[in-house]
């Protein structure tokens, strides 16, 4: 019985092992996957948006310009050295694109907290008013390749990740 009760608490604590170390490779891979800033330097975050607008069929964009980032999420315009987010008004909560390239590694930090605060405020809103939304505002993540941020609240989340990554 003693050797059964050792061989089972061996093995939960290799799956513990593995399932942690699985949990901080993804986030890893997925939430923070940095390139050296030269490796940033080319990329058009313009293009970017215009991309996302045009593969996504986004009606109604509406830009957030730099000095309105400070109001909706608490980034300091001198945080941004290049800003291409935007809002559409569809549905009961709105999608919100948020692609900021940072003026230095400091606002990275600043910009990603910023990002991650609104992110748990959608997931707390939605929570117990919008089922569908509170899914959706689950699976997103802010983002970072390089001195770039980003953030993508929308049911079309997945592709526009994909368009944002394939950029680099």
């Amino acid at each position: 019985m003693k050797k059964i009760i050792a061989a089972l608490l061996i093995l939960v604590c290799f799956m513990c092992l593995f399932a942690c170390t699985d949990k901080e490779e993804a986030n890893n891979n997925t939430t923070n996957q940095a390139l050296k800033p030269a490796d940033t330097e080319n990329v058009n975050l313009a293009e970017i948006k215009e991309s996302i607008i045009a593969d996504c069929a986004v009606e109604g964009a509406m830009d957030i310009d730099a000095y309105m980032l400070l109001n909706l999420y608490g980034i300091e315009e001198a945080d941004v050295k290049e800003n291409a987010s935007f809002t559409t008004m569809d549905g009961v909560f709105p999608d919100e694109i948020i692609m900021i390239k940072a003026s230095s590694e400091d606002a990275v930090e600043r910009i990603i907290a910023k990002l991650e605060n609104r992110l748990e405020a959608v997931l707390e809103q939605s929570k117990n008013y919008d089922a569908e939304n509170f899914a959706i505002a689950q699976k997103c993540k802010v983002l970072t390749k390089g001195d770039v941020v980003a953030l993508f609240v929308s049911a079309q989340h997945e592709q526009m990740q994909e368009i944002f990554l394939s950029a680099f």
